[in-house]
């Protein structure tokens, strides 16, 4: 048989199938089955021409469907998996894997977001070297039909990285904050107690004495597994420990600490902000002094006053920069909004324990720390 009597998938080089839309233009099939099928001369003049030959080859459907090795100059986005979304049966959810997962889901949501932005980042420098091309280098009509399918190709795929970004954002703005995260853990916390309750009878005692209690059965999302032996489930032995702690002995001020605590979430994104307009104001004091220097002929005793000026200017522009790097570590891992808004939950409730007594004094201005 030869290639004229031949039928032929359209691919690129990135194992994508494609086929041909309402408006007749290439765009790319979920999968093979729904690949679009070519004769040899439609293919043909779908993969050549105005450069589309470094981006699509025809593939024989009877021939081997192995890919060509080519190193290209343009790879595009791969295609968005489908996401598809489990039964709303809420019997049939584990709560715990249910609360991991999303706890894990808001953890990984920085590493997608950076891998978002940087395919998003590869595509506008596509964008740019098409367009740069269509500016500076001459082409015919042919070639510009491929630049043309090339250029929509890249856009569809910024916008589709675009509205991926957007629905992540929206997540991560309502529910996937850290607050939350913690929350789900908490959940985990409070349903692993579920295997630590024991009954107590309340009246028929003697009912429950030499009875083995039943085991509860946990939902699983993995196949069950048959067992030959069976082994009896023993409950958890807790062995209370007791280790002193700096707090052990101490008339601690629950609520100062919370106070405290909340006012340093609430100021210390501003601070840090002030701390960073001082460095930059002893910096330009710096330069000043070293303006001087350059620009003065000045005896020894000037010159050692301006010795000590720069010494000191140095000296507190290092204390500074050391203040503003602890108050990074401290908040740098933290949504400092949330942590504000916990501690002002924590605050009010222990007000209603101290019957609505103010702070002391002596501790509403000190830093957490």
């Amino acid at each position: 048989m030869g290639a004229m009597d031949c039928l032929y998938h359209i691919k690129d080089y990135s194992g994508h199938y494609y086929r041909v839309n309402m408006n007749g233009q290439l765009v790319v099939a979920a999968h093979e089955a729904d690949a679009g099928i070519f004769n040899y001369v439609d293919a043909n003049r779908r993969t050549t021409g105005g450069g589309k030959e470094q981006v699509f080859y025809m593939s024989s459907i009877d021939e081997d469907k192995n890919l060509p090795a080519k190193e290209l100059p343009v790879e595009e986005i791969s295609e968005p998996v489908e996401k598809i979304m489990a039964g709303y049966d809420l019997s049939e959810i584990n709560w715990m894997e249910y609360l991991d997962r999303f706890s894990h889901i808001i953890a990984s949501i920085p590493k997608y977001q950076k891998g978002l932005e940087s395919a998003l980042s590869d595509v506008d420098k596509k964008i740019c070297d098409v367009l740069h091309y269509i500016e500076l280098c001459e082409t015919n009509s042919q070639e510009a039909e491929g630049l043309v399918d090339l250029l929509r190709v890249c856009r569809e795929n910024r916008r589709e990285i675009k509205d991926e970004l957007y629905q992540v954002d929206a997540f991560k703005q309502t529910l996937g904050t850290l607050q939350n995260a913690s929350k789900a853990q908490s959940g985990i916390k409070l349903i692993k107690k579920l295997d630590m309750r024991k009954y107590r009878p309340r009246k028929y005692t003697e009912l429950f004495e030499n009875s083995s209690m039943k085991v509860k059965k946990k939902k699983t999302t993995e196949k069950p597994v048959e067992l030959n032996i069976q082994t009896e489930k023993k409950e958890p032995v807790i062995h209370m420990i007791r280790r002193d702690t700096p707090y052990d002995g101490m008339d601690n001020n629950w609520m100062s600490f919370a106070y405290q605590q909340r006012e340093f979430f609430q100021n210390a994104e501003q601070y840090a902000a002030n701390l960073q307009m001082d460095i930059e104001m002893l910096d330009k004091r710096i330069e000043e002094v070293l303006m001087q220097i350059e620009d003065t002929n000045c005896n020894a005793a000037q010159g050692y006053q301006m010795f000590k000026s720069l010494k000191e200017l140095r000296r507190m522009r290092t204390d500074k920069t050391r203040e503003l790097q602890c108050i990074h570590a401290l908040t740098e891992s933290l949504d400092c909004t949330a942590m504000m808004n916990a501690f002002e939950k924590s605050w009010d409730l222990i007000k209603e324990l101290y019957h609505g007594e103010e702070p002391q004094e002596s501790g509403e201005n000190q830093l957490a720390g």
